[in-house]
């Protein structure tokens, strides 16, 4: 923190997650590494937000998600899991200070057309 002022830097994942699916693809990981070394200094917070497709949940899927407000929730925490395992192993400051929230039915990333979901 210089002058009283926080610094912040916002960064985009385009994870490919499949639809009602909360789990992380190998290229996602990839991107997370790249993220995590691109961040400098200490870091004070974390916050993540999950987007869902605007399909609605399979009868399986809503038994791990309830709706689709919870598997964007979900998908978030599935980022900030692995974001926060990268920051560690390349032997960065992981915050205590995290958050996750999620757009769900709110905001949609991607329409029925489109097979995957893209948070």
């Amino acid at each position: 923190m210089r002058g009283g002022k926080r610094a912040s830097a916002e960064h985009h994942l385009q994870a490919a997650f499949d639809s009602g699916k909360a789990d992380l693809h190998a290229e996602d990981m990839e991107q997370i590494a790249t993220i995590a070394a691109g961040i400098q200094g200490k870091i004070q917070s974390l916050s993540l937000t999950g987007h869902t497709d605007s399909q609605r949940l399979s009868a399986h899927a809503k038994t791990l998600f309830t709706d689709n407000q919870g598997l964007s929730q979900a998908r978030a925490r599935s980022v900030l899991n692995a974001l926060l395992a990268e920051l560690t192993a390349q032997g960065k400051t992981v915050p205590g200070d995290r958050s996750v929230s999620g757009f769900g039915p709110d905001r949609p990333v991607a329409s029925n057309a489109n097979p995957r979901a893209w948070p």
